[in-house]
């Protein structure tokens, strides 16, 4: 059966069953309580639904286009501008969703 420990014991025993850190002259406690809070990802659910909204609607143009595209016995200017901004949009989806991901990595020490 677990026991419910309150704060005090708790801190008790991990004075006891814990090392203590070496001493530091450049760092305190103090130090630990000033650090800013985390910072919660608030809109990151909003941004995946984004591009999860964008990539199906990517994949039904593409479908629509393709299906258009063997349905039409020539290619015409319309299908080249259309090829061209469809690729140009998921190029420009990739990007935008991996470019901070890579950001973030460069920039960790």
């Amino acid at each position: 059966m677990i026991k419910n420990i309150d704060d005090t014991e708790l801190k008790q025993l991990f004075k006891k069953e814990l090392p203590q850190a070496p001493e530091n002259p450049w760092f305190t406690r103090k130090v630990m309580n000033r650090l800013p809070e985390k910072e919660f990802k608030v809109f990151s659910w909003i941004e995946y639904l984004s591009y999860a909204i964008a990539i199906v609607g990517l994949v039904i143009y593409w479908t629509i286009f393709c299906r258009d595209l063997k349905e039409a016995a020539t290619i015409t200017m319309q299908d080249v501008i259309s090829y061209t901004a469809l690729t140009v949009t998921g190029f420009f989806i990739a990007i935008s969703f991996v470019a901070p991901k890579v950001k973030r990595w460069l920039m960790e020490p």
